[in-house]
């Protein structure tokens, strides 16, 4: 199954966990940001930054689609992963890495099941739907094809299309 793990470095994060809680709701979240920087990723990756850059916006206009924070369904479940590293000290003090020190593995938290709903607003009061949809189409295939959060190289945050 899948696994998803964002919001790992989060520096306002009580807990090291795999995801992001709701401040309000206190259940996981994929944060707006993450699933339109996602998004926007593959778009780029495709050629169509540009339609990107018109859906979503560039830091000096604004765009036609709003993105959401996606919310979990019903279904979500947790479970927990685990990463090794095996050079804390040169991470921690900036000694050099050395075959002397000791593995320490981290348990942390990830979700590994369920599905979330993203949705999308329609920002230009008047506008036609073909930009919502596009931009849907843009979202859906960026988060099936590129994943989203943390430690996608590894197989996390690979997202499978419901509908």
């Amino acid at each position: 199954g899948s696994v998803l793990a964002i919001g790992l470095g989060n520096p306002s994060a009580l807990f090291e966990m795999g995801f992001t809680l709701d401040r309000t709701l206190g259940v996981p979240y994929l944060p707006g940001s993450a699933v339109r920087g996602a998004t926007r990723s593959f778009a780029n990756l495709e050629g169509q930054g540009a339609d990107a850059d018109a859906l979503f916006g560039t830091p000096d206009c604004a765009g036609t689609v709003a993105v959401f924070d996606a919310l979990p369904n019903i279904d979500v479940t947790v479970g927990t992963e685990v990463i090794t590293p095996h050079f804390a000290e040169w991470y921690t003090n900036g000694e050099a890495p050395g075959e002397w020190y000791s593995p320490v593995p981290v348990e942390f938290l990830v979700l590994t099941g369920g599905s979330f709903s993203v949705d999308l607003l329609d920002t230009m009061v008047g506008s036609d739907r073909p930009d919502l949809e596009s931009a849907a189409e843009l979202v859906a295939n960026g988060l099936f094809d590129l994943g989203i959060g943390g430690k996608t190289s590894s197989g996390f945050g690979v997202l499978e299309r419901i509908s």
